[in-house]
């Protein structure tokens, strides 16, 4: 009987915020999970008792900020404020409020905001709304949740992705620009509890994801946040750990790891590491380089490359090389070179260079991990690599770390047979 009681006094309130245009609520998405109140600044926007109803002129001059660690920082209308906090499912109270002592403008509400929020005993909400509750029915505080800077200057549609959550998921922002890239490790995967990522996409560009785990009921979903239906654009289950979503207009994704069903509903978890790069430029035709030779992976190539990095693609064919000659490297700025090899052969690459700091690593693509299959610092200047299928190969060369920060440069040449 109290949870039902309970469950018509939520209603209630959310009828009563939504006409007083206070905020939106919805019963699919409620949640009393303590993990909704942190990443997130809260606005109060109002106050509902059963004597009362209290609309906030300037909900930005009345916020709470959560920190994991059991404190929360207020603004109360002119005045800064601090406090303790406890919290578990669904109960949430304050210790005493510290605040500044700015007189503040006159018809501040400085004074019941502080008083009711020392008062509040219990919350609920969903990913935008926060309702703080005080004791035996006298009154709700509703919070609305504003966007952080980073949110904002990541041009990230946040309110569209939050919408498409589940209550079990929590949702990170990711700011990368066009033509960067960025590796998420040691993330986890607990029963139906995961974290969700949001990245903006700029017309005319791609978007680039890899999903890597042991754990073969790991996959991953990818929406464009714009379609609100749940639909996905990239199903992992089905189309695989890799996904190439071309952005023909401004476009936030949402990308959002799982386990299967089964798993999830017996609990268990998955380790997993998620590449998530934003290309430049739109889809990019396969070169071929030669009538022997598989096509070159240059999404792939280009995915492993930093910043400083120029990709360049090598036309080799079977027992026919390359010499690059008079190549230069410039503190960190080098090129990297492409090369697509068939099954049953093999890459040789041999470096010369008269500046010992030289030296130059070869990967291989498939892997978008960054380890390298030689080492020339380590395994020597020549590489002979045995190939059993079609791979393309990402040779990079360098200088050591202690030179390129001091922009020294050198000259080398490179074969590639």
């Amino acid at each position: 009987m109290k949870k039902f009681l309970d469950w018509i006094s939520c209603i209630l309130i959310v009828s009563i915020f939504g006409s007083a245009n206070l905020g939106a609520w919805s019963a699919e998405t409620v949640t009393k999970d303590p993990d909704t109140i942190y990443d997130a600044t809260w606005e109060w926007t109002g106050t509902i008792t059963p004597v009362e109803e209290i609309q906030v002129p300037n909900p930005e001059n009345y916020w709470i900020k959560f920190s994991r660690d059991g404190s929360a920082t207020l603004q109360v209308d002119c005045n800064k404020g601090r406090a303790d906090f406890k919290v578990s499912p669904g109960k949430i109270s304050f210790g005493p409020i510290a605040t500044t002592r700015m007189a503040c403008p006159e018809g501040s509400l400085d004074s019941r905001f502080a008083k009711d929020l020392g008062e509040v005993v219990s919350f609920f909400g969903d990913s935008q709304s926060l309702y703080l509750e005080l004791p035996v029915d006298a009154g709700t505080l509703h919070f609305r949740r504003v966007a952080s800077e980073a949110e904002v200057q990541s041009g990230v549609d946040v309110e569209g992705a939050k919408s498409l959550l589940s209550p079990d998921e929590t949702l990170k922002v990711l700011d990368i620009p066009v033509g960067k890239g960025e590796v998420l490790k040691d993330m986890k995967i607990q029963g139906y509890k995961s974290d969700a990522f949001a990245v903006a996409v700029p017309a005319g560009n791609r978007l680039r994801v890899e999903l890597k785990t042991d754990n073969t009921s790991t996959y991953f979903n990818v929406h464009d946040t714009r379609d609100q239906s749940g639909a996905a654009i990239h199903r992992g289950d089905i189309d695989g750990p890799i996904a190439v979503i071309n952005a023909t207009e401004p476009v936030t994704y949402l990308i959002r790891p799982y386990l299967y069903r089964a798993a999830a509903r017996r609990g268990e978890t998955s380790d997993y590491t998620l590449w998530v790069d934003v290309l430049e430029g739109g889809p990019t035709e396969l070169v071929e380089v030669g009538s022997e030779m598989p096509p070159v992976d240059i999404e792939g190539a280009r995915a492993l490359l930093s910043e400083d990095e120029t990709l360049k693609i090598l036309g080799v064919t079977i027992d026919q090389g390359l010499v690059l000659n008079d190549k230069k490297i410039e503190g960190y700025k080098s090129e990297a070179y492409a090369v697509a090899v068939p099954g049953n052969t093999r890459l040789r690459v041999e470096m010369a260079s008269k500046n010992p700091s030289t030296y130059y690593n070869i990967h291989d693509v498939r892997d978008q991990s960054g380890a390298a299959v030689h080492r020339s610092d380590v395994d020597g200047s020549v590489a002979v690599i045995n190939v059993a299928v079609p791979t393309t190969y990402l040779i990079r060369p360098y200088l050591f770390r202690n030179a390129a920060r001091e922009g020294k440069t050198a000259d080398y040449t490179l074969w590639v047979v």
